[in-house]
């Protein structure tokens, strides 16, 4: 995804650092630091079409994650109302005879 960079006059910039005291050669070693730092931090940047994406995986994996977890519960649930019902007619078999 392409990143619309803003306008920034370089020129003035340094024209700026230089009327305020700083060398021809302090102004652009100033300039490529920052610039330097604006690309570090745009390497790291994520746009909003990132994070939906993101969190649209997120929602998926939870999604799943609960449809397991319903499906392991219902499953327990059968076992445990069958090993009642296993154990409640030996109960009453047992108490017949």
């Amino acid at each position: 995804m392409t990143h619309v960079q803003p306008m920034f006059d370089t020129l003035k910039f340094v024209s700026y650092l230089e009327d305020h005291g700083f060398s021809e050669k302090q102004a652009k070693g100033l300039l490529e630091a920052q610039s330097m730092v604006v690309e570090a931090q745009e390497a790291n940047m994520v746009t909003k079409q990132d994070l939906d994406l993101r969190c649209s995986q997120l929602e998926h994996r939870m999604d799943r994650t609960i449809f397991r977890a319903t499906l392991f519960l219902f499953a327990s649930l059968i076992g445990v109302t069958g090993a009642s019902i296993g154990i409640f007619t030996f109960i009453i078999n047992n108490m017949l005879y």
